[in-house]
């Protein structure tokens, strides 16, 4: 683990947010959304179960429409949460910005600033629009491409691969 004092990388990219940055954004969080929900799947199981004994002990079966009907319900719940957040972060003239270290990685926008050491770090996805890094206690990152060229990928990957060598 990188103490707080061993580095903390310069800011090496930088990138103004533009109009639709917030829709890119959301696009790429629900690409991830049904892989990153536990939680979703164990409700899903349940009510699927349950809509199934509805219909089997009622002899309707438009109760298994409740089963799609659900899962399309949390979709557009996580939707509009997705959006409203990343409205809020990446608005248009934001800055976002990064920095990419031997042990350890910078994030900052407007208000916030995040260093996190590469053995945090599960795993790294390069999407159209972004790079998105996982990591190990679950939670997910998506960093601009703008701000995560090849470079800075490769340089976490090898983070990440020295890390597990530590």
């Amino acid at each position: 683990m990188v103490a707080v004092e061993d580095e903390v990388p310069e800011i090496q990219y930088r990138y103004e947010c533009v109009e639709g940055d917030a829709r890119r954004f959301v696009r790429d969080g629900m690409a991830l959304w049904p892989r990153r929900n536990r939680a979703l799947w164990t409700v899903m199981a349940f009510e699927s179960v349950v809509f199934i004994f509805l219909a089997w002990a009622t002899r309707m079966p438009w109760f298994l429409l409740g089963i799609p009907a659900l899962f399309l319900f949390f979709a557009a719940l996580s939707y509009w949460n997705l959006l409203r957040n990343f409205r809020r972060v990446v608005a248009p003239g934001e800055i976002l910005a990064s920095g990419y270290g031997d042990r350890a990685f910078r994030l900052a926008d407007g208000g916030v600033q995040l260093t996190l050491s590469y053995d945090r770090v599960e795993s790294v996805v390069r999407r159209p629009g972004c790079l998105v890094v996982r990591l190990k206690k679950g939670r997910w990152l998506l960093i601009p491409a703008e701000n995560a060229p090849a470079e800075a990928e490769a340089r976490i990957r090898a983070g990440i691969g020295g890390a597990a060598e530590s």
